[in-house]
């Protein structure tokens, strides 16, 4: 269990690192106005995006190997959400000073994820038919949707439908990779319909991340995103995967939950380092 509770924190921190540094190859990149798979490529041309990429890829190995340990899937994402406190620590570091509200806001998202490390019951291992990860992957059509509407708005519309639309995608990867079931031989894992879950999750999930740091603060991004990518698979692993929470310990976790949501939500409200911004994309741009 600590060993999994390690892994998690690492994520965590890969992901908040990750965060930034996608934040401003996002910045340097010619803003896209549609679900434009190509925007990718052009971010994988920004060294700070690539390198933000792959510790987010990192980021996610571990999370899974935290799975894999035992780690309740509500535990694991809430942990990983206390990224958005990563990403306000380092664009604070970057410049941007911090008030006495967001050093609340990442006291109360700390503090919260202690109580719900501390609340965990142990895991009981659920096997899913495989009808349920079609259900999975058919859940990532609502990601794309949900980012073309996002891509039409902007401000705080823009932070809310996009932050949403990326932390279900996130959401659906997690619960695909709490479920699955590493085959033998290990490549076998091409032929899973988990691993496609997780694969199309993940893939759109980024793609409408990238766009929302081209038009809103990153930490505002990641804050919606967080609440979304911990609430959703929280409530499916309690309900239905097996998570357990150790017994006169649920007021413990509720309360840690609403700390750590609560402080991610506060850090919306938080400041953007200036990273220059790209000009909009022209009409011939592609």
């Amino acid at each position: 269990m600590i060993l999994g509770l390690i892994c998690a924190i690492v994520a965590s921190l890969c992901y908040g690192s990750a965060s930034v540094l996608q934040a401003k190859g996002a910045m340097a990149t010619a803003t896209s106005d549609n679900l434009d798979p190509r925007l990718l490529v052009r971010l994988l041309g920004q060294l700070p995006y690539l390198i933000g990429l792959g510790l987010d890829l990192l980021g996610f190995v571990i999370s899974v190997v935290a799975l894999q340990l035992g780690q309740p899937l509500f535990v694991v994402q809430a942990i990983v959400a206390g990224n958005v406190g990563v990403t306000a620590g380092l664009v604070a570091a970057m410049g941007t000073r911090l008030k006495r509200t967001e050093w609340s806001a990442i006291g109360a998202l700390g503090v919260g994820l202690v109580l719900l490390a501390v609340s965990a019951g142990p895991e009981k291992a659920v096997v899913l038919a495989t009808g349920w990860y079609w259900l999975m992957l058919a859940a990532a059509i609502p990601v794309g949707i949900l980012g073309a509407i996002g891509l039409r708005l902007r401000g705080s519309g823009a932070a809310v439908v996009l932050g949403s639309a990326a932390g279900l995608g996130f959401a659906i990867t997690a619960i695909a990779a709490r479920t699955l079931v590493i085959p033998h031989p290990w490549w076998h894992l091409i032929l899973l319909p988990a691993t496609w879950a997780i694969a199309a999750g993940g893939g759109l999930a980024m793609l409408v991340f990238g766009l929302a740091l081209q038009r809103v603060p990153v930490t505002t991004v990641m804050a919606f995103i967080v609440i979304v990518e911990t609430i959703v698979p929280s409530v499916i692993g309690l309900a239905f995967l097996g998570d357990t929470i150790r017994s006169g310990f649920v007021l413990v976790a509720t309360s840690g939950l609403v700390l750590a949501l609560l402080g991610a939500a506060l850090l919306a409200r938080f400041g953007e380092v200036d990273f220059a911004p790209a000009e909009e994309e022209g009409a011939g741009a592609k």
